[in-house]
């Protein structure tokens, strides 16, 4: 990493914190999100993973900064399974993997990646570079900006539940978030493990739904749903009569 790549990384870290010590803004009316999900394959009962898009807006405050999210909660469509043995696991500690990067956790053990864009609300926006590791039952979260460690936070997974636990710095808000899990397997026959397992059973309305909760630093909280199409599970024709 380059000295003014440096320096900007820094520089993102000390606005960042000028922005919290600011106070707490209330969004203004003009506020939005968006949310969505897409599970792949789309077969019942298949070792498969997710990719999702997801938005925060408000014009109405200054540089556009949305209020601050300290939580992202998803409620995977009943008969989800989540599965952490089905692969490699990191071990190492947040400390670890804030100074060591990468090399901390062994490379069996990525789940997937990420991007976001994020806003102090005083400067342009900047992008990150997001990397998951698998942990027991949690998602070690790395965020990177300029080559630079911004955050190292855990999510938490329990059954078909997976709740982000947001640890970037205090002063920055999200703008969009785009993650993708990539799916994961070992073993054969009944030993086989799968670390995101879609549903068993395609609805008749041909999808799976998500729901998604978004908590607030003002202590607000929003729920948004999206459906993912899936294949309806065929079923057998009733012979006829003869």
């Amino acid at each position: 990493m380059n000295a003014l790549a440096i320096r900007r990384a820094a520089a993102l870290l000390v606005l960042s914190s000028l922005a919290s010590a600011a106070g707490v803004a209330l969004a203004s009316p003009l506020f939005s999100s968006t949310f969505e999900l897409t599970y792949s394959p789309t077969k019942p009962a298949s070792s498969g993973g997710i990719e999702t898009f997801m938005t925060w807006s408000d014009p109405g405050e200054m540089g556009g900064k949305p209020k601050r999210l300290t939580r992202i909660q998803f409620h995977f469509n009943p008969g989800t399974k989540i599965d952490t043995r089905a692969l490699k696991q990191c071990k190492a500690s947040d400390t670890d993997v804030r100074i060591q990067g990468v090399r901390a956790c062994p490379k069996a053990s990525r789940l997937g990646f990420a991007t976001s864009r994020v806003t102090t609300g005083v400067t342009p926006p900047d992008q990150t570079q997001i990397i998951f590791f698998n942990a027991p039952r949690q998602i070690i979260v790395m965020v990177r900006v300029e080559g630079r460690t911004l955050a190292v936070y855990r999510d938490d997974i329990k059954g078909r539940v997976v709740t982000v636990n947001l640890g970037l710095p205090s002063g920055l808000s999200l703008l969009e978030l785009r993650a993708t899990i990539e799916p994961h397997a070992k073993g054969r026959g009944k030993k086989r493990r799968v670390y995101f397992r879609t549903p068993s059973i395609c609805p008749p309305s041909g999808a799976w739904t998500t729901t998604v909760i978004y908590t607030y630093v003002d202590g607000s909280s929003e729920q948004l749903a999206d459906g993912s199409p899936c294949r309806p599970t065929s079923r057998p024709q009733p012979s006829s009569p003869g």
